[in-house]
């Protein structure tokens, strides 16, 4: 599970369209804090911010479904390699054999 959480965050912070969403949300907690920014004008904008976001990933994937080209990521653990935009797995090498087997 820490595994999974890991994969999670390091996928928040490389994502372009959270880290404007939380950049927007972390100023209108500046503009609120020093009093510039009510607190239900800060409501309206973390709800317009999260609904772009929300509609955005939601276009993104059903962009990609529709491409034939549905967003999966390598289970956990699994290494990634991007190639020109693209997640991809690289082949698992095969087995080598062992010396310990009898002959």
């Amino acid at each position: 599970m820490l595994t999974a959480l890991k994969q999670v965050i390091t996928n928040f912070i490389g994502s372009e369209k959270a880290m404007a969403a939380f950049l927007v949300l972390i100023a209108a907690s500046v503009f609120t804090f020093t009093g510039k920014m009510s607190i239900a004008e800060w409501k309206e904008i973390a709800l317009w911010v999260l609904g772009i976001y929300t509609a955005g990933k939601t276009v993104q994937g059903a962009a990609a479904a529709i491409a034939g080209k549905p967003e999966t990521l390598p289970a956990a653990g699994e290494p990634r390699r991007v190639v020109l935009g693209e997640v991809t797995t690289p082949p698992t090498p095969a087995p080598t054999p062992s010396s310990d087997k009898p002959a």
